[in-house]
């Protein structure tokens, strides 16, 4: 049986949640149902860990861009949350339209201190747009920002204030950094798309109030001169990912 074919629901009642209910609440009390539902939560751990141990990886063969725009290597580090954590680098090179993971690692409770510290200063970490994220070019003719009240990424030409660039998803994303190509001629946005997990346990813990986001990693190159974007999976199903642009080099 599938991860996603063996809900808490199927397990609890019917369709209409009436027949299959009414007996328990004639022979359970509360503590009872407390009870059952802990014996539930431990024998419903396996189907969890097999879906959690489901995550794919990138395709291969994704879109190329020319060296003129997009030269060079971009380093993306990606975090999980849980019991153990993982922690991934990634290599994304446009110009051959390759990625290649560079570390896979586990640390046992939380106990990632040895990530590195730094990032693609000063947006290639950030939990969210805001009114002050920006990034400048490194030639200084353009400034990349996103708002927390409008929608997207947007370049500017620095001193007209010109709108020269705008990217937009084609569905719902969150921008988790940005940063300028070396030549300035492209800008690299990292950007997720989530959804709640639907593992028995997942599901329960949804019921609970904590819903359990499981995201997939986007990296967007936007052509500053012609607008045009190119879009670059990463990876996918991370639960609770926390992931930065770690730096762009030439």
């Amino acid at each position: 049986m599938g991860c996603d074919d063996m809900g808490i629901f199927d397990l609890l009642c019917n369709d209409d949640c009436t027949s299959a209910i009414s007996p328990m609440n004639v022979s359970l009390g509360l503590r009872d149902l407390g009870t059952l539902l802990r014996v539930m939560s431990i024998a419903l751990a396996f189907p969890l860990i097999s879906c959690s141990s489901g995550r794919t990886e990138q395709p291969s063969g994704q879109a190329t861009m020319g060296g003129d725009v997009a030269p060079g290597v971009i380093l993306v580090d990606i975090l999980e949350s849980g019991h153990p954590e993982s922690y991934w680098q990634y290599e994304v090179r446009p110009t051959t339209g390759s990625i290649h993971k560079l570390t896979e690692e586990t640390f046992p409770d939380y106990a990632h201190e040895n990530i590195p510290h730094v990032f693609l200063q000063p947006a290639g970490a950030i939990g969210a747009c805001s009114s002050d994220t920006k990034a400048g070019s490194p030639d200084r003719k353009y400034l990349a920002y996103c708002t927390g009240s409008e929608w997207g990424l947007f370049v500017t030409d620095s001193k007209s204030a010109d709108i020269l660039s705008h990217w937009v998803p084609q569905e719902w994303r969150g921008i988790r950094g940005f940063g300028w190509a070396p030549n300035s001629q492209s800008v690299a946005i990292l950007n997720i798309s989530s959804y709640f997990g639907k593992s028995p346990l997942e599901r329960l813990s949804g019921l609970s109030g904590h819903p359990v986001p499981h995201d997939t990693i986007f990296l967007d190159i936007l052509d500053v001169r012609t607008g045009k974007t190119t879009e670059y999976l990463v990876r996918e199903n991370v639960p609770y990912s926390f992931t930065r642009i770690l730096n762009w080099s030439q």
